[in-house]
C-alpha cells in the first residue's frame, strides 16, 4: 500500500482573517461541538468513560492553529487553563484529571473549552469520567449503541419519541434517577424507559443533565449493572453546518466546504495558508480511512469518517 499523504489545511482569509458565519454561536447556544478522543471513540461535543486500573489511559484533543484551552471540573478539583501553539493534540491521562478528587466522588463532569486564534468563537464540551467498579451496560438510544455511557444532543422543541432500551435477558430492577427525575419498575427482560419519561424534570430551553441507570438482576449470582446517558438540549435558532462535498478519484481526496468554512482539515497533519481556496486536496491510498473535518469561525464543526471518498459516518 501506497504510503499515506495527508495535509490539513487552515485557511484564512481577509483582513479579518476568517470568512465570517453569522448564524448563532454554538457555544452561545448550548450545542457542544468540540472534538474529544477518549475510550477508543471518537466524539464531538460529549463523549465518557468508565475508569478502573486505566488510568494511563487518555483524553486526547485536538488543537488547531494557536490557541487557548480550558478545563473545569468543580466537584473534581481540576482547573486547567493554557495556551498552546503550532497545532497539537492535548492530551491528559485519566491519573491526572482524577488527581485531586475527592475520595467520596464516583463520577467527574468536564467542562473543556477551545479558543482558536483568529475565530469568533470557540468550540465547547463535556467530557464525563465515572468509576468503573461496576459492569457497563449495554442499551440503545436512537438508533446508537452504547455500553456504560452514552450521549445525545437534541433541539429544543424538537419532540423525540422513541425509548432507551437495554439488553439483558436476566429478570430485576430497572432504578433510574438525574435529569431532575426519579423512578424504578421491575422487568422480565431487556427493560426500557421511554425518552418522555427521563426528560420531564429537564429546563428548557437548553439544559445538560446525566441520567443514572442501574440494572439490579433478582438473581444475585448476576452482576448490577450500570449506564450513564449524557442529554444535552440546544437552542433551536442553530443551524447545521452542511457536509462538504467529497470525491475520491486516482487516489485523491477532494474536500469542497461552503463559502463560509473557515478551515478544512483531512486527518492528523495541517498547515496555515493566507489565501482562501474553499477546497482541498491530499493523496490517500485505497481503502484507508481517513478524518475529515470542517469548520466556522463562529465554531459550528463537522467531523466525518471518510473511506474511498464514501463518507462513513458523520457527527
Amino acid at each position: 500500500m501506497k504510503t499515506l499523504i495527508i495535509f490539513i489545511l487552515f485557511i484564512l482569509v481577509s483582513c479579518r482573517s476568517l470568512p465570517q458565519d453569522m448564524t448563532p454561536a454554538p457555544i452561545k447556544s448550548n450545542l457542544m461541538t468540540l472534538e474529544m478522543h477518549a475510550c477508543g471513540k471518537e466524539e464531538v461535543g460529549l463523549n465518557g468513560c468508565f475508569y478502573n486500573q486505566n488510568l494511563q489511559d487518555k483524553l486526547v484533543i485536538p488543537l488547531w492553529h494557536n490557541g487557548e484551552y480550558q478545563i473545569k471540573s468543580t466537584r473534581c478539583q481540576f482547573l486547567e487553563n493554557k495556551r498552546y501553539k503550532n497545532n497539537q493534540k492535548l492530551e491528559l491521562t485519566f491519573e491526572k484529571l482524577l488527581a485531586e478528587k475527592p475520595e467520596s466522588e464516583l463520577s467527574c463532569l468536564y467542562n473543556i473549552k477551545v479558543f482558536i486564534d483568529g475565530f469568533d468563537n470557540g468550540f465547547e464540551g463535556f467530557f464525563l469520567l465515572t468509576k468503573g467498579d461496576i459492569k457497563g451496560a449495554e442499551f440503545e438510544f436512537k438508533n446508537k449503541n452504547f455500553v456504560g455511557y452514552g450521549a445525545a444532543q437534541i433541539r429544543e422543541g424538537n419532540p423525540v419519541q422513541g425509548r432507551v432500551n437495554f439488553k439483558t435477558k436476566i429478570p430485576g430492577t430497572i432504578i433510574w434517577e438525574g435529569c431532575q427525575n426519579k423512578g424504578e419498575r421491575h422487568y422480565d427482560e431487556d427493560p426500557y424507559i421511554n425518552f418522555q419519561e427521563l426528560i420531564t424534570g429537564t429546563p428548557i430551553p437548553a439544559a445538560s443533565c446525566i441520567l443514572t441507570v442501574g440494572l439490579i438482576p433478582d438473581d444475585s449470582r448476576f452482576p448490577v449493572e450500570l449506564a450513564k446517558l449524557h442529554i444535552n438540549i440546544y437552542e433551536k435558532t442553530i443551524v447545521s453546518l452542511p457536509q462538504p462535498s467529497i470525491s475520491y478519484k486516482n487516489e485523491k481526496l477532494t474536500v469542497e466546504g461552503d463559502r463560509i468554512v473557515a478551515a478544512i482539515g483531512i486527518d492528523d497533519y495541517w498547515r496555515l495558508k493566507k489565501s482562501f481556496s474553499k477546497k482541498i486536496s491530499a493523496n490517500v491510498s485505497k481503502d484507508t480511512e481517513v478524518s475529515v473535518r470542517v469548520a466556522t469561525s463562529n465554531g459550528r464543526f463537522i467531523l466525518l469518517k471518510v473511506k474511498n471518498g464514501e463518507i462513513l459516518w458523520a457527527k
